[in-house]
């Protein structure tokens, strides 16, 4: 996924796809809101795969897999998905169980 960029009268969804940038034009309210919620995911994907490149590349160096550090990057990473969620408050009680 790419830049949402909401201006002018016709809101564009920019990305790359094979090396190139691709522009598209949103037609109507609700395919700029399925955009926004497209693009949302995707980042909280980026955000997931960015942890668990930390967590193997820590194992991969020592062997070992630090049980501390997966779960304060576990956490900090359920924090940042809390902070664009709606499901807030069902996360922050998950939270609170631990």
């Amino acid at each position: 996924m790419g830049d949402l960029k909401v201006s002018g009268p016709t809101d564009r969804l920019t990305y790359k796809l094979e090396g190139k940038t691709v522009t598209e034009a949103l037609p109507s309210p609700a395919a700029l809101g399925k955009a926004k919620r497209e693009v949302a995911e995707f980042r909280k994907f980026q955000q997931l795969s960015r942890l668990l490149e930390v967590i193997f590349q820590d194992r991969r160096k020592s062997g070992r897999l630090n049980l501390e550090a997966v779960e304060m990057a576990t956490k900090r990473f359920f924090l940042a998905v809390l902070a664009s969620s709606r499901e807030t408050w069902v996360f922050s009680q998950l939270l609170k169980l631990n």
